[in-house]
C-alpha cells in the first residue's frame, strides 16, 4: 500500500508540474530552440524543481516512514509549481497537448516501474530524477509524436488545398516587419472591388494559414491575402507550397529573428522565397526603399517598385510627407504621372510606405487611384500597432505592443515625439536579434532619451537600454526597471503631469 501511495503521488505531482513546461513549449510553437531559450534563461523554472533533490536524499534512509514522507513531499511540491493565473497568452489544452500528456504519462510510468524494480535506496533517486526530468520529458514526448503530428498536419493541409479554387486570387505578403499592416491595408482597399479574405491578426504560420482557409474561406471570396511569417529558412516556401500565390508583396528585410536565421543573407533568402514561388505572370511588389530588397530585387521580373521617394522611375511613390499627431498627409504618384493626396488618421511615418504598397496592389488589380483616398482615410491601425487608446484623465496610451524591431521602434518614438505633454515609454526592449541584440537595445535607449521624459523598463534584459538612456544624460530617477508590465504601468500612473502620453513598445510573451 505504501508503494502505491508513493507512485501515485509521484505521477500526480509530475503531471501537474508538466503544465508550465507544456505551456512554454506551446508558446515556442512546439520547437526546441524557443523552449530551450526559456529553460536556459528562466532560473525560476529550475528552482521550482529543486525540492526533488531533497526527495533523492531521502533515499539514503530505508526507514518505513520515509516512503510516506516522500509521497507527502511530492504532493506539497504541487503548490510550488502549479502555474499561476494571469498569463498573457493562456495555456490551451489542445488535442496536440493531450497527445503529449499521454506520451508523458507513459514515460513517467516507466520511471515508476524502474523505481519499483530497483527498490531500496535507489527508488526515491529514480522518482526524483523522473520528476525533475519533466523539464526535458515534455519536449521529448513532443519529439516522439512528431511523425503523428506531421501526418495530422498533412491531412489538414490537403483539406485546405481542396478549398483553394483555381479562380481564387492569392496574394502573399511577407517581410521582416510591416507585413501585418500591409496585409490589413491591402484587404481594406481591395474590398472596394472584391470579396476579400485575409489571414486574421498574425496567423502567419503554415497551420495558421491552413486554419484560416478551412474555417473562413467561402465560395464567394475571390481574393485571399495571405500573411507569411518566418523564423527559419524554408518557412515562407512551405506556405507558398500550400497556397500557391499569384502575386507577392515584400515589405522589408531587416534584422528581425536574426537569432534563428543567424545571418541577414538567410533572412533575405527566406523572404524572397515568396517572390521565387510566383508564376511567370505574377507580380512582385517590392519596397524599393529597402537596401537589401534592392540588392536582390534587380533580378526579379515583373517587379512593381514602390517607396517613399521622389524617384520618378518607380512604379508607385509617395511624396510630400507630413506626419502629425493627428495623422499623416502625403501624395501618391504613379509612373504615368497620376497624383492624389491621402490623409489617413494613422500614426507613424513608416505607415506611408505600408499604404503605398497597398495602393500599388490595388492599382494593378484595376482600382483607379482617384477612388482610393476615401478608403485610405478610413484605414484603422492593425491591432497593437501604434493604436491610440485614450484612457481619460489626461492619459493617452499608444499601443505598439506587437512591434519588436529596430526600424519600427524608431518609427514609434518619432510618432510619440509629435505629441505634447509628459512622454513615457514602457518597454521590455527587443529580442531575437542574435549578436546584434545588445547594440540595438543600447541604440534604442539613446533614442528614447531624446524623446521621452520617463522610461519604465520591464525585465533584467533591458540593461543595455538603461545604459543607453544614462549615456544621454537622462536623470537616473526617471528610469525605473520592473519585473512586470503591471508594476511598470502603476508607476507610470503615479507620475505627475496633467497630460501623459504613454508608448507601450513591445510586450514579450510568457516564455521570456
Amino acid at each position: 500500500m505504501d508503494k502505491i501511495i508513493l507512485y501515485t503521488a509521484f505521477l500526480l505531482s509530475a503531471m501537474i508540474a508538466s503544465l508550465r513546461p507544456a505551456h512554454m513549449l506551446q508558446l515556442a510553437s512546439y520547437q526546441w530552440p524557443g523552449y530551450w531559450r526559456w529553460l536556459k534563461n528562466d532560473a525560476d523554472a529550475i528552482v521550482k524543481f529543486a525540492p526533488a533533490a531533497l526527495i533523492a536524499l531521502l533515499g539514503l534512509w530505508e526507514a518505513s516512514f520515509v516512503t510516506y514522507f516522500a509521497a507527502g513531499l511530492f504532493l506539497l511540491i504541487i503548490l510550488i509549481v502549479l502555474p499561476k493565473k494571469g498569463a498573457k497568452k493562456p495555456f490551451k489544452l489542445t488535442s496536440r497537448v493531450l497527445r503529449i500528456f499521454v506520451v508523458l504519462g507513459l514515460l513517467l510510468a516507466l520511471f515508476a516501474a524502474a523505481a519499483h524494480f530497483a527498490g531500496g535506496r535507489y527508488r526515491l533517486v529514480i522518482l526524483a530524477g523522473g520528476y525533475f526530468g519533466v523539464l526535458l520529458l515534455v519536449p521529448l514526448a513532443n519529439l516522439f509524436l512528431s511523425p503523428v503530428q506531421k501526418a495530422i498536419n498533412n491531412h489538414y493541409i490537403r483539406d485546405a488545398q481542396k478549398k483553394l479554387r483555381s479562380d481564387l486570387l492569392v496574394i502573399g505578403v511577407t517581410g521582416s516587419y510591416g507585413k501585418t499592416s500591409v496585409k490589413t491595408y491591402i484587404a481594406h482597399l481591395l474590398s472596394l472591388r472584391y470579396n476579400v479574405l485575409a489571414t486574421p491578426e498574425s496567423y502567419n504560420t503554415p497551420m495558421g494559414v491552413v486554419r484560416t482557409i478551412r474555417e473562413k474561406l467561402e465560395p464567394s471570396h475571390n481574393v485571399f491575402v495571405c500573411e507569411m511569417g518566418a523564423r527559419h529558412v524554408g518557412d515562407v516556401r512551405e506556405i507558398c507550397e500550400i497556397v500557391h500565390p499569384k502575386h507577392g508583396v515584400l515589405t522589408a528585410i531587416g534584422s528581425q529573428h536574426l537569432e534563428t536565421f543567424k545571418t541577414k543573407e538567410n533572412i533575405a533568402k527566406t523572404k524572397f522565397e515568396l517572390i521565387d514561388a510566383l508564376p511567370p505572370d505574377g507580380l512582385a511588389f517590392l519596397s524599393w526603399g529597402n537596401e537589401a530588397i534592392r540588392e536582390y530585387g534587380n533580378r526579379v521580373p515583373n517587379a512593381v517598385k514602390y517607396a517613399v521617394t521622389e524617384n520618378a522611375t518607380l512604379d508607385v511613390r509617395a511624396e510630400n510627407l507630413r506626419a502629425e499627431a493627428g495623422g499623416l498627409r502625403f501624395d501618391i504618384v504613379t509612373r504615368e504621372g497620376e497624383r492624389e493626396t491621402f490623409t489617413p488618421s494613422l500614426l507613424g511615418a513608416h505607415n506611408v510606405e505600408n499604404i503605398t504598397a497597398a495602393v500599388a496592389v490595388a492599382l494593378r488589380l484595376g482600382i483607379p487611384l482617384y477612388e482610393l483616398p476615401p478608403a485610405v482615410r478610413s484605414l484603422k491601425p492593425a491591432k497593437h500597432r501604434l493604436e491610440i487608446l485614450p484612457k481619460g484623465n489626461g492619459l493617452t496610451v499608444i499601443d505598439d505592443a506587437y512591434n519588436a524591431n529596430p526600424a519600427g521602434a524608431a518609427a514609434a518614438l518619432e510618432a510619440l515625439s509629435m505629441f505634447g505633454g509628459v512622454k513615457v515609454i514602457i518597454t521590455p526592449g527587443m529580442v531575437e536579434l542574435g549578436d546584434a541584440e545588445e547594440a540595438e537595445n543600447l541604440a534604442f535607449g539613446r533614442k528614447i532619451a531624446n524623446v521621452c521624459d520617463y522610461a519604465a523598463l520591464v525585465g533584467a534584459q533591458t540593461e543595455p537600454i538603461r545604459k543607453g538612456l544614462l549615456e544621454e544624460a537622462i536623470s537616473e530617477s526617471k528610469v525605473k526597471t520592473f519585473t512586470s508590465f503591471n508594476e511598470a504601468y502603476q508607476w507610470v500612473l503615479s507620475l505627475e503631469g496633467e497630460e501623459k502620453i504613454v508608448l507601450i513598445e513591445n510586450d514579450l510573451p510568457d516564455n521570456y
